[in-house]
């Protein structure tokens, strides 16, 4: 076989599109909840490297674990005696004057600081009305010390100081009814110039506020669609980079809407439904410029999706998939919680921490936000002769140069290289095994020649925008004595990537 031919049989092997490097991975035994949420809590370790936590709301028996973002190594164990099915963390500003960040874990009827330094308590404070969720305030009341806001199931929001947990200001009420609770909060900046950070508050279904807390009042409502749609995840990002924060919700119609804070206006949304399935996503991040097209792109997480659960970036600009991973074992439910934690890798992306919740495949993993170039086999080769013509290539890296090679094609028919953008599946073409693996309403030519074996070289322009640009392959060979009069070979799909 010669080195041309061993090229081709290769790179025509099957493989994955979804091609994402794991750069660390942590398995926790089974028996727990380990993996309910995941949060971005800043260096808690000095390393220069972003640090992550994830909850284990297992009842009298939960743990909050925070881990190095560097290597996913467990840094400390934070226990929550409290009985409590539910457990939020928050990293906030640093309290206790020690230069390094603090933690906010939240149960149902307690508020624990914690120093994180080392993951001691610090103070903690209680309610009679179940807490929902916490944010980061920032340093709201100007000591030099992160502040912390809360919100309860009654949707009235508590200020509380960073140094001892005392209000800073009169609570204030969230419009909205107890049966939609209000499960989101994100703190949104400066929006209106009075030197005090906003906060957009979620209901669980139908509504979504930006508060100006300086006044504790209702700045912008925002109404879905639906007055029963549920929202399953929300982040607040500057996703254009105009220096003011959006409002990213990832909802149960399995789409995601993205709001402008300031106008309370819907800016754009995209389906997420070909690229997750099973139950509606629930971890959701803002995951930094990924394709550098200078809008901040999105992760989310589905658990239920596939066998294994799966992670899926998208650009922020446009919803247009630049990559997706799916869970492995034993990280058999991936997708749980989600959380941009920095670039860990030094490679100039913003990576991603991602839990697997649930049954036998507890654990973390964080994964290479860089976009990765791939291929993949895409089947449908027919033809009358002996050997069926063969399609191979190299990955398409930006910047770089890609080798393809076609094997076996028809002696004395003419071939075309057929190139198109990646087709949502492939079209039977009515005859054997024919299937058309390109977009039949918008492919072009790329190269024409009367030899059945060639090989061509093409550059990949360095346009870090086309990373995660899914495009597809195929040769067609005429006339040929098949019923159809032509041969095909296997078609080829293609990430652009790095």
């Amino acid at each position: 076989m010669t080195c041309a031919r061993m090229l081709c049989f290769a790179l025509t092997a099957t493989s994955p599109l979804s091609a994402q490097l794991v750069l660390a991975q942590h398995q926790v035994p089974p028996g727990t909840e380990f993996g309910a949420r995941v949060a971005s809590v800043g260096d808690l370790d000095a390393d220069g490297y972003d640090d992550f936590a994830v909850t284990d709301p297992t009842n009298v028996d939960s743990v909050v674990r925070a881990f190095s973002g560097q290597d996913a190594t467990p840094l400390y164990d934070i226990p929550f005696t409290q009985n409590s099915n539910r457990l939020e963390v928050v990293g906030i500003d640093d309290t206790d004057d020690d230069a390094v960040g603090d933690l906010v874990v939240l149960g149902t009827e307690e508020l624990h600081c914690i120093s994180g330094v080392d993951g001691t308590f610090r103070w903690l404070r209680r309610s009679t009305d179940p807490f929902e969720v916490a944010a980061n305030l920032g340093d709201y009341d100007g000591d030099g010390h992160g502040d912390i806001a809360v919100i309860d199931d009654n949707g009235t929001v508590r200020l509380l100081s960073g140094v001892d947990g005392t209000e800073l200001a009169p609570q204030f009420s969230v419009p909205g009814t107890t049966s939609n609770g209000f499960k989101h909060m994100t703190p949104l900046g400066d929006l209106t110039g009075d030197g005090k950070t906003e906060l957009a508050v979620g209901a669980g279904r139908g509504f979504a506020w930006v508060m100006r807390i300086n006044l504790g009042v209702v700045w912008r409502t925002i109404a879905l669609p639906q007055n029963d749609l549920v929202t399953n995840a929300f982040v607040g990002s500057d996703i254009d980079g105009d220096g003011v924060s959006e409002i990213v919700m990832a909802n149960q119609d399995r789409r995601v809407r993205i709001y402008d804070a300031v106008l309370g206006a819907l800016r754009t949304e995209f389906s997420y439904e070909d690229f997750l399935s099973g139950d509606p996503a629930e971890g959701l991040a803002a995951v930094g410029d990924l394709n550098e097209d200078g809008t901040v792109d999105i992760a989310l997480g589905g658990e239920q999706s596939g066998d294994y659960g799966a992670v899926a970036a998208f650009c922020g600009a446009s919803g247009r998939t630049l990559w997706t991973f799916e869970g492995y074992p034993p990280f058999t439910k991936l997708g749980a919680g989600v959380a941009g934690i920095g670039d860990q890798d030094d490679d100039g992306f913003v990576d991603v921490a991602i839990s697997s919740h649930r049954l036998e495949g507890h654990g973390v993993i964080t994964l290479s936000g860089r976009i990765l170039a791939s291929v993949a086999d895409g089947g449908g080769a027919c033809g009358g002769g002996p050997f069926l013509p063969e399609l191979g290539t190299t990955r398409w890296r930006i910047g770089e140069s890609s080798t393809i090679v076609c094997r076996d094609g028809p002696p004395g028919a003419q071939n075309t290289l057929c190139f198109s953008l990646r087709p949502e599946a492939p079209t039977y073409l009515g005859a054997s095994t024919c299937f058309a693996g390109i977009d039949l309403d918008g492919w072009v030519g790329l190269f024409n020649t009367p030899q059945s074996d060639w090989e061509l070289t093409l550059g990949v322009p360095d346009v870090p925008q086309l990373a995660g640009i899914e495009v597809a392959l195929q040769t067609v060979h005429w006339p040929t004595v098949s019923p159809l009069g032509i041969d095909l070979s296997n078609a080829l799909w293609l990430r652009v990537g790095y």
